[in-house]
């Protein structure tokens, strides 16, 4: 692809062939051969970096750019007629007593030339430029066609035409993954600001002058719409190149990454089924296969984003009947790859239900029996892949698999199976509570090697119900769609507005520096479009890329120009050289492109920054040329200079006009995230726990669209956030882990997997009831309180044990969640790790103490949080605990309700709570002590320590025994007393343990006086890990209990007894990845 460019380059450059009739020092002459004597923008080499920037990986995205390229720069060049044809520009008068009147001579310039300004032209024109600046950013139209408008109504409107490619409000950072026109100006700077410019463009020391033919409006208006085919000249040889000397189509990568996806599906479904039926060691400890698994997944996820974006590219092709010539039907394929992501989500909660089996006795017993039946659906599955795959390829509209009734007969046949095999497992005396628990996780196994047999299974009646109309109707639907897009609401929201507002301020700054600093230079305001974004992350990762470009493409071949200029005769040599350094760099730089990472848009730049100066003509070798060798390497490295003066303007408005960092851009998401996530898994577990009613058709419509769409589209998000955050410069803030918010990203997509199972087990069982598989009336539910369900177990019945378990848990999910919430908040944004799981051990010992799960905690629960808190500072008397507990409630409960939520726990922590220990160790005195002092040291002892303000203070008074006047005066004594105080003080809390080692003496040796304390500070709290995993254990065994007396299990459905099976071993996943999730959050 990068010599399909570099040729394209080649054939562009060839529009700025010089014509034999050129005369350097002649005002009104032809300078080149393809083009009118009247036409004077100049410019032609934007053609070459048009080829540049419109090539792409197929014809289907080149054709893309071609199409936004010419309604992008349609727009601008129909806007500019209409503008140029009202507004007459003021010349300079020959005939008039002063001809530079309305003319101000800017003398000191880089350049060491002066040049002229007309202040009328500039005013005047510029709001009509920012109108439509500011009106396209807004509208929604695509990327690119944003940036051709923008940019080129900036070039004919030639105050900013530096300006050219804007990617201003994009939240994403998507040009750095779609075509990405940006700035083309660099490559026609030698015409730049040719309208506005009251420079002559033949002879810059001359003023335009009125009545010269060729500054007149219609002049003006015939340069503009030559310009306009110039680029769209550029853009068709882009598309030229994709035929030579091959075509490379969409449409045909797309056939082959899809034959590829199924192998890889099918690669993933036998290394997991036969990890699981035929290893008897728990995944944790088989290293080579996790590895495995992670490479497979990640290479699926990949491949899958490929075909996505191809499906995107076939659709331009379509457009132009390519699919019709090559008997492809894009909406058949675009069902495929659905398909195959659908199967690689199944296959992900089948590697969870993995992780979770620990191959316990009752595992090896079952598989003996079903290894045969699953082995017999993994044929089944790859039959029905491939005969899908097969029928797509042929295009066939409708569909008749002869492997579907088999795969569907055998997966019914297994899970009858297996309910036998269970039921005659759960008949053994032997079996015990713990036994049966730990087989829960094959029932997850099966569900989701069900689930994805049902998903093949369903494909048949998705693709014979689907309408497949041709092109005509469905260009008809997208531009019926488009013009509907403009009237939504939804469209314009704030960050459209702030990104508009951004640029509009950014062109301004950059377009008077280009004026009135860098004489009509485009250079810094296209450096301010290169890097404007909404968020510093993406923009400075743009700025790094662009940067970088521009010292590639400037500096090496600004050294090659400035020889190779010199070289006069023979001027075919002058020529071949040109184009051979042409054709080497531009082809090495598009290589980077092509082959992707962080730095492919560098690539990019650096491309059109070497066209631009290869292709700048000049007239050194011409009799009379006003051109100099000096001027040459001047100009070519003057890029540098004026690109950091654009980057540093850019951070400045960035900086100054509502800064978005996409570090916090993404824990916002994160938090999203998380608050969907709790709220679907919520719905789901909570009502089938709890109800034994199904849930309607409209939450279940709820819960697909937020599964499927919004929370898939919030971590594809943190995904490309992930990347701007990284590259963005931490300053003063804490170092930015990209590792570690990688993790909380795929901890919630394994999140999502998990909830995405639970969604398809409730709506599978809810399909059984209502096709009236599973009588509802004869069967044994936990989830309704009889008589029956009561057993011999003191006071307490398998009902209460099972709502009391899985009220715990849902409070302790719901209360992790909103942990999480908090932590990945504003407030713990600059918070250290300890800092951290301070606060996570807090919350712990919060929860732990609200036995209830009201949220709240009264006097009771109070004294047993301040016990667990204070449990390292020694032993507490059972007399003073009630007084601590009386001033903890008077400081903390604002309300004076009784109860203390953790709210006004973390709101007195965060207004000036400290809770302290202080620990006086004594030792007997090594000397006497003065008499007198008796008294002092008493008083000084009682005294508090001068780092006040606690709300618990505990001193620790030892007297030393005297019944052995020779014991060791080292010797340290049992006894204690303590003293409380309480206080609040402004000071922002902190836990701390202080410990005081003192040392007094006197004569007697019965008082003591605390000298010189040593003093260190540790943390307190007894809370090592949250017990989760633990409370999910106890659910699980509370079923298992209610299941296995009285031989329920024989009563309970098949249907009945997988769904519960699956939501415990489910909950026990989630409860697992929140754990994860909350280590994640604590490591540094």
């Amino acid at each position: 692809m990068a010599l399909r460019v570099a040729f394209g380059v080649l054939i562009a450059s060839a529009v700025q062939t010089r014509s034999s009739e050129y005369e350097p020092g002649q005002e009104h002459t032809k300078r080149w051969a393809l083009f009118p004597d009247w036409y004077y923008f100049g410019g032609l080499s934007y053609c070459a970096v048009a080829v540049i920037f419109s090539a792409k990986s197929n014809t289907g995205a080149t054709i893309r750019e071609m199409c936004q390229a010419f309604i992008g720069v349609g727009m601008a060049l129909i806007y500019n007629l209409i503008l140029f044809s009202v507004y007459t520009l003021r010349m300079s008068n020959p005939n008039s007593e002063d001809p530079e009147k309305g003319f101000y001579q800017i003398t000191r310039t880089f350049s060491s030339s002066a040049y002229w300004v007309n202040l009328h032209n500039f005013y005047v024109i510029l709001p009509f430029i920012m109108i439509f600046t500011v009106g396209v950013l807004l509208l929604p139209f695509e990327t690119n066609t944003k940036k051709f408008a923008v940019g080129n109504n900036l070039f004919f409107g030639t105050f900013a035409m530096c300006s050219w490619r804007l990617p201003i409000f994009y939240y994403y950072c998507e040009w750095l993954t779609r075509g990405t026109y940006l700035v083309v100006i660099s490559g026609f700077v030698p015409s730049a600001l040719t309208i506005l410019n009251p420079s002559n463009p033949l002879d810059s020391s001359k003023l335009k002058s009125v009545g010269d033919p060729l500054f007149t409006a219609h002049n003006i208006l015939n340069n503009l719409q030559l310009y306009f085919f110039v680029g769209f000249l550029g853009t068709c040889i882009s598309v030229f190149i994709m035929f030579v000397p091959y075509p490379v189509f969409a449409v045909n990568r797309l056939r082959e990454e899809t034959e590829k996806g199924v192998e890889e599906v099918m690669e993933i479904l036998n290394l997991i089924v036969d990890s699981y039926c035929f290893k008897n060691k728990n995944v944790n400890d088989m290293v080579f296969l996790k590895v495995q698994l992670h490479r497979e997944f990640t290479a699926a996820e990949e491949r899958n984003e490929l075909m996505t974006a191809l499906v995107e590219d076939v659709w331009w092709e379509q457009l132009f009947g390519i699919t019709f010539m090559l008997k492809f039907n894009r909406s058949m394929f675009k069902n495929q790859i659905n398909l195959l992501s659908s199967l690689v989500s199944d296959l992900r909660s089948l590697n969870h239900a993995m992780q979770l089996e620990q191959y316990e006795s009752l595992h090896f017993e079952c598989m003996k029996v079903l290894q045969r039946e699953i082995y017999v659906i993994q044929v089944r599955c790859g039959e029905l892949l491939h005969e899908i795959s097969t029928e797509v390829q042929n295009s066939n509209k409708t569909l008749q698999l002869r492997a579907l009734q088999q795969l569907e007969t055998q997966m019914e046949k297994t899970l009858r199976l297996y309910r036998s095999v269970q039921a005659r497992t759960m008949l053994k005396e032997n079996v015990t509570i713990q036994d049966v628990a730990g087989n829960v996780p094959l029932n997850l196994f099966l569900f989701s090697l069900n689930s994805f047999c049902a998903t093949m299974i369903d494909y048949q009646g998705i693709h014979n119900k689907k309408k497949y109309a041709d092109s005509s109707v469905r260009a008809r639907s997208f531009v019926a769609q488009t013009i509907k897009d403009f009237y939504y609401g939804i469209k314009y929201d704030r960050l459209k507005f702030v990104g508009a507002f951004k640029a509009s301020v950014a062109i301004c700054f950059g377009t008077i520096l280009a004026v009135y600093v860098y004489a009509y230079s485009s250079t810094t305001p296209s450096a301010v479009a290169f890097v404007m974004g909404n968020h510093f992350g993406g923009s400075f990762s743009i700025t790094v890329n662009r940067v970088g470009g521009v010292v590639a493409g400037s500096v090496v071949p600004s050294v090659f120009q400035f020889f190779i200029s010199q070289v006069c005769h023979p001027q075919y040599v002058n020529v071949f050289l040109t184009n051979f350094a042409l054709f080497v760099w531009v082809a090495g730089s598009m290589y980077f492109r092509f082959a992707g990472g962080y730095g492919n848009y560098a690539g990019l730049v650096s491309a059109f920054i070497a066209a631009g100066i290869f292709l700048k003509q000049s007239d050194v070798c011409y009799k009379d040329g006003k051109d100099a060798f000096g001027g040459i390497a001047i100009s070519s490295y003057a890029i540098l200079a004026q690109t950091s003066v654009g980057v540093i303007l850019f951070v400045l408005v960035e900086l100054a006009l509502c800064p978005e960092s996409a570090a916090n851009l993404l824990r916002h998401e994160i938090q999203e995230t998380l608050g969907k996530l709790q709220e679907s898994f919520d719905v789901l577990f909570g009502h089938h726990l709890s109800s034994a009613n199904v849930i309607s058709e409209d939450d279940m419509e709820r819960l697909r669209v937020m599964l499927e769409v919004d929370i898939s589209k919030l971590i594809v998000r943190q995904e490309k956030l992930l990347l701007e955050a990284d590259a963005e410069p931490t300053l003063w803030r804490p170092t930015f882990s990209a590792q570690k918010y990688q993790m909380v990203i795929n901890n919630s997509r394994q999140l999502l997997s998990n909830n995405n199972l639970l969604f398809k087990l409730v709506r599978w069982f809810q399909f059984r009831v209502k096709h009236h598989n599973v009588n509802m009336m004869d069967t044994a539910d936990i989830r309704v309180d009889d008589d029956d369900n009561a057993y011999n177990d003191g006071d307490t019945k398998s009902y209460n044990k099972w709502a009391e378990a899985t009220h715990e848990f849902r409070a302790s999910v719901k209360d992790a969640f909103t942990t999480l919430h908090t932590l990945f908040g504003d407030t713990f944004v600059n918070a250290e790790p300890d800092q951290t799981a301070l606060y996570m051990q807090i919350k712990e010992a919060f929860r732990l103490a609200d036995k209830d799960c009201s949220g709240e905690i009264d006097a009771g629960e109070v004294r047993v949080m301040l016990q667990s808190i204070f449990a390292q500072a020694g032993s507490m008397k059972e007399g003073d605990i009630v007084q601590y507990v009386a001033e903890f409630m008077t400081v903390v409960d604002k309300d004076g309700s009784g109860k203390v939520s953790f709210e006004e726990f973390m709101e007195a922590l965060e207004n000036g709570l400290k809770l302290e220990v202080e620990v006086y160790h004594q030792r007997k005195p090594k000397s006497k002590h003065t008499p007198n002092s008796k008294n002092k040291d008493l008083e000084s002892f009682h005294q508090p320590p001068s780092r006040g303000g606690t709300l618990l203070k505990i001193k620790e008074e030892q007297s030393m025994s005297q019944d052995d006047p020779n014991e060791s005066p080292f010797a340290t004594l049992d006894h204690a007393t303590m003293n409380v105080t309480a206080e609040l003080t402004p000071k922002h809390g902190e836990i701390k343990v202080r410990t005081f080692s003192a040392v007094s003496l006197n004569e007697s040796g019965t008082s003591f006086q605390p000298l010189s304390p040593m003093r260190r500070e540790h943390k307190v709290i007894n809370v090592e890990r949250c017990s989760l995993m633990d409370i999910a254990a106890s659910m699980k065994a509370a079923y298992v209990g209610w299941l296995m007396q009285d031989r329920r299990y024989e009563r309970v459905s098949m249907e009945e007894l997988l769904l519960l099976n699956c939501l415990v071993s489910g909950a026990e996943g989630v409860a697992l990845n929140l754990l994860a999730l909350e280590e994640i959050v604590v490591s540094p």
